[in-house]
């Protein structure tokens, strides 16, 4: 069904005041050319007392705008739409308030009319529609050019600098309308989404930090969101000052003397530098499952990984605990770090039974009891026991020496930690003096803590117990230790 519709030019007093286009994703003036399906916006200014809608039109370059012309029917259909050579782009929608600009994709080159007026309905309501244009006097218009779609080029000064180091880039865009344009990085680096500024010409030369890592980094262009098909290559490489041991490698466990089978304990590993081609592969000495395990970096080349203890059988009095090696291969270069994980209990106590007796020409005096040293992996010891003299006669001087070494290290050597006690007991009935004696000595010594995988790996202990009666001595007879 067609509508009645009736559109004449009257000499009122409506008109347009102002009439500009910009760029509608910069908001910058048209200068110079676009390509072919810009978005534009299209401002305006009018006295809306005397105009309620505006109408855009693309003039035929033929000839003027023909009002009678059969392209100005049903507006609402867009009959001729914005490709046609003299055609009604814009009207403001029936009982919508007069806007202040229309955005639209610019298709065809030439000027481009803007007319302010009324409209109205006849007694058939919107059926009837009348629009009444301000004269050509009135109006005002502007030019648009068309240019061909803006590609860009990029390329490095030196495409295979070492890593980290400074390198030109030449960026140019042509034809140049003024658009924005940005670097696409892949991987991305600090540099990817950075905004360019360029000449009048579309050129630019700007200096690119090559990336800290090894590896492949492809730039391209964004050109007003759109990406460019060229592309420069970055292949970054070590310095050649730094041979593929100068990698900085570390590896660390939180805990390396877990107290039970199975306890999960972090591992941390660095590698720099780190580039997407980087594979590290752990190996561990005995074999456990985490043997040939890949390491995941992250962007830093930094990993946290969990690692089960082996499982172990503590055996009180035997402490040769099984050490693991954990080693780092990094792109075929072995180990290049590693972390020695010792399983085992958390404290080790050394025993020492006391019994026996000296004989002297006159009166013989015998001792009993035990020692008991428990060192613990913090660094805390306790060194406890008891003893007791028998004889009616006779007093006792006890010296009690523990010496613990720990498995041997550098050049076989062993660390030495010594306790120890001396006690003087009296089981005579002449005597004020005690037969019976109790000590209980804590404390810490930070070396014990600082050397806990080589006391697990390998502690051995060696017990003295020296003991003279007060009359012995002055016979000079010394009994042998016990």
């Amino acid at each position: 069904m067609r509508h009645k519709q009736t559109r004449v030019q009257l000499a009122t007093g409506a008109s347009v005041s102002s009439f500009q286009v910009t760029r509608a994703d910069t908001g910058k003036p048209l200068t110079g050319a676009v390509p072919i399906g810009t978005m534009v916006d299209f401002s305006w200014g009018v006295d809306r007392a005397r105009a309620s809608a505006v109408w855009l039109v693309h003039l035929n370059p033929n000839g003027p705008v023909s009002l009678g012309n059969d392209k100005f029917d049903e507006v609402g259909d867009n009959p001729d739409g914005p490709d046609g050579p003299a055609g009604l782009l814009y009207a403001t929608p029936a009982n919508q308030d007069l806007p202040g600009k229309v955005t639209i994709p610019i298709r065809m080159p030439g000027t481009y009319r803007l007319y302010a007026g009324l409209v109205g309905y006849g007694e058939h309501g919107e059926d009837e529609k009348v629009e009444s244009w301000c004269p050509d006097t009135n109006t005002k218009e502007l030019t648009v050019t068309l240019g061909p779609e803006p590609t860009g080029t990029l390329a490095f000064d030196n495409p295979s600098p070492p890593w980290a180091t400074l390198v030109q880039l030449r960026v140019s865009v042509t034809p140049y309308y003024g658009n924005q344009v940005s670097l696409v990085v892949d991987p991305p680096t600090p540099d990817n989404g950075r905004v360019l500024t360029l000449d009048a010409n579309g050129d630019a030369t700007i200096f690119i930090k090559a990336p800290p890592t090894v590896g492949v980094f492809t730039y391209r262009l964004s050109i007003d969101g759109k990406l460019s098909t060229d592309s420069a290559t970055l292949t970054t490489h070590m310095p050649e000052t730094l041979a593929p041991a100068a990698l900085v490698t570390t590896m660390e466990f939180d805990d390396k003397f877990p107290d039970h089978s199975g306890q999960l304990v972090q591992l941390k590993v660095l590698v720099y530098p780190r580039s997407s081609l980087t594979k590290a592969i752990l190996s561990v000495e005995p074999k456990t499952p985490d043997d040939g395990r890949e390491i995941v970096l992250d962007e830093n080349g930094d990993a946290t990984i969990y690692i089960a203890t082996p499982n172990f059988s503590p055996v009180p009095g035997v402490y040769q605990y099984k050490a693991y090696t954990y080693k780092l291969t990094v792109n075929g270069i072995a180990n290049v770090a590693q972390a020695v994980l010792t399983p085992g209990p958390d404290s080790l106590a050394f025993v020492k039974p006391i019994g026996g007796s000296t004989g002297i020409p006159v009166i013989g005096v015998t001792v009993q009891g035990e020692a008991r040293l428990v060192l613990r992996k913090d660094g805390t010891y306790t060194f406890r026991g008891y003893l007791k003299a028998g004889g009616p006669f006779s007093d006792a001087n006890v010296r009690i020496l523990v010496d613990v070494f720990d498995s041997p290290g550098l050049f076989g050597l062993s660390n030495r930690y010594r306790f120890g006690q001396i006690v003087h007991l009296s089981s005579s009935v002449l005597s004020s003096g005690s037969a019976e004696y109790v000590w209980n000595d804590n404390g810490q010594d930070l070396e014990i803590a600082h050397n806990w995988g080589n006391l697990l790996r390998g502690a051995t202990d060696k017990w003295t117990v020296d003991l003279t009666s007060d009359l012995g001595a002055w016979l000079g007879a010394f009994p042998p230790s016990l």
